[in-house]
């Protein structure tokens, strides 16, 4: 990734959650949690990043679409939270907020993937994990699959593709 993104600063700060991904996977497994301290790390080392950034380029409109986006779908997910508190925990919202606030760096089409693949991996696990155990009581932690929309998301904004 930091040899297909120009802006060196930006790439370390992408490089910086890929780094963290796994961590924020495995606890948020273990735990059903994910730590607001360390979403708050990522958070504010991004925007100060893409804040940079914009001001070198002399242009803002990535920065304000990244902001954008991680407002618009932080809070839609806050919106999800209160309707199924049970399914959905606050630290899920906040991945999912630093997630697009990323991804909204590239576009608003990397974000609507990356949430949508988060979506869709959740669903078909909630599935497998339901028939397989057959309990309503069965949670089934989002990060993970936040965090695999993410990747891919990223790796398809990076390359180009999207």
């Amino acid at each position: 990734m930091a040899q297909m993104v120009s802006d060196q600063p930006v790439a370390m700060v992408f490089m910086l959650l890929a780094a963290v991904a796994p961590g924020l996977a495995w606890i948020d497994v273990r735990s059903m949690l994910l730590p607001y301290s360390i979403l708050g790390v990522l958070a504010f080392a991004a925007l100060l990043v893409f804040s940079v950034s914009a001001w070198r380029a002399g242009s803002t409109e990535s920065l304000e679409r990244a902001v954008a986006c991680g407002l618009v779908v932080a809070g839609s997910g806050w919106a999800c939270w209160r309707s199924v508190k049970d399914q959905v925990g606050l630290g899920d919202i906040a991945l999912l907020g630093v997630t697009s606030l990323f991804l909204g760096w590239w576009s608003a089409a990397a974000v609507t993937l990356g949430v949508a693949l988060a979506c869709l991996l959740w669903w078909v696990a909630f599935v497998v994990v339901r028939l397989g155990r057959g309990s309503a009581g069965s949670f089934v932690p989002l990060g993970p699959a936040i965090l695999f929309g993410w990747w891919t998301a990223t790796a398809l904004a990076v390359s180009g593709e999207i």
